[in-house]
């Protein structure tokens, strides 16, 4: 460890499923970083320099690469430190940014609804607080990975479910790849891809997927992780979570990594009217509703708020069979929580959301 530490913050830097600790350390100006071996015991600091007197530090994702990133608040040198994460727990030389005097205190939140993350910072000395816009381009396209469950403990040869969901953010058409994998303590192993899905602006695609585990794989955890992008070019997004391959085998079970299901599922008219949920949710500011319709009908799409008061309609009039999406933007309500309200062939569907800003 530094000398005199003096913040702490706790997240998931190594991309194994536990969290680490990261620590300010006032007097040696450093930062030290210990990884969580798994079991609640940490590996000997690593030690990475910073600005004069670090008095807070915040992790978070500055680079749209799916780790988090080190931001410190510096007292004595008026500045920020950002160092990026490797993708491993390892960081990069501090990138230091000027603010007011006496900085004592950062924060990190999405500030012009740009689907990036900016930073706040307090500067103590000159009553003053600073806002540094990050420049990172807006993400091309979103992905998620939703487990039918979890958490997640399957045996050898066995299987699990997924609900992956693509977007597009933009207000522009793209043609964006998915590509998924599994990381085994740093390393990543890919296991599939899907190539050249199109999608409207704003527009939203769902699919069910089932990831077979094979018999010979080793016992232990895992990550599961999916990026979308432009395939072995750029990432535009990532997503991942935890699961753990247990002891049990199954006898004629799986015997490769195999991923059954995916979004080029040739189309289909939905069966019945559904509403089927918005992205994202939570958000700030606009978020896409999709919903289906199995024949041309009219429909109506409206928010509520807690109190029951419509705040707005999204969609007043008649529509062709298939699956639909409509944006709405919040930038001008209060944060909060509000329902959104699908009416078409006699059936009425409600969700719920959630604006954060």
């Amino acid at each position: 460890m530094g000398d005199s530490p003096f913040s702490v913050f706790s997240a998931e830097l190594d991309g194994d499923g536990d969290y680490d600790l990261a620590v300010a350390n006032w007097y040696s100006n450093n930062v030290s970083i210990l990884k969580n071996n798994g079991d609640g015991t940490f590996q000997v600091a690593v030690i990475y320099g910073v600005g004069q007197w670090p008095n807070s530090l915040f992790c978070t994702d500055l680079d749209i690469d799916g780790d988090f990133d080190l931001t410190v608040a510096n007292y004595g040198s008026n500045n920020v430190s950002v160092l990026l994460n490797n993708g491993d727990g390892t960081f990069g030389p501090a990138d230091n940014y000027p603010c007011g005097i006496g900085s004592v205190s950062v924060f990190s939140i999405d500030l012009d609804s740009d689907r990036v993350n900016d930073l706040v910072v307090a500067d103590h000395g000159s009553d003053s607080i600073s806002l540094l816009i990050n420049l990172t381009p807006t993400p091309c396209c979103d992905v998620s990975m939703t487990p039918d469950n979890s958490p997640i403990f399957v045996p050898r040869g066995g299987t699990f479910g997924i609900t992956g969901t693509i977007s597009n953010p933009t207000l522009d058409p793209i043609v964006t790849d998915v590509w998924v994998g599994v990381k085994v303590v740093t390393v990543f192993f890919q296991l599939w891809s899907f190539s050249n899905i199109p999608l409207n602006p704003g527009q939203s695609l769902s699919a069910h997927l089932n990831q077979y585990v094979p018999y010979f794989a080793p016992p232990g955890e895992y990550m599961y992780v999916s990026y979308c992008g432009d395939y072995n070019v750029s990432k535009c997004d990532s997503f991942s979570f935890p699961f753990t391959v247990t002891g049990v085998r199954i006898e004629g079970g799986a015997s490769e990594w195999t991923l059954e299901g995916g979004w080029d599922v040739p189309y289909t008219i939905p069966s019945e009217y559904a509403l089927t949920g918005s992205y994202p949710n939570p958000f700030n500011a606009t978020t896409s509703i999709t919903y289906e319709l199995p024949e041309a009908s009219q429909v109506s799409v409206e928010v509520y708020n807690l109190l029951g008061q419509k705040v707005t309609t999204l969609v007043d009039g008649r529509a062709e069979a298939g699956q639909h999406s409509v944006t709405w933007d919040g930038a001008n309500y209060s944060s909060g929580i509000y329902f959104y309200k699908l009416t078409a062939g006699g059936k009425t569907f409600t969700k719920r959301m959630t604006l954060l800003k």
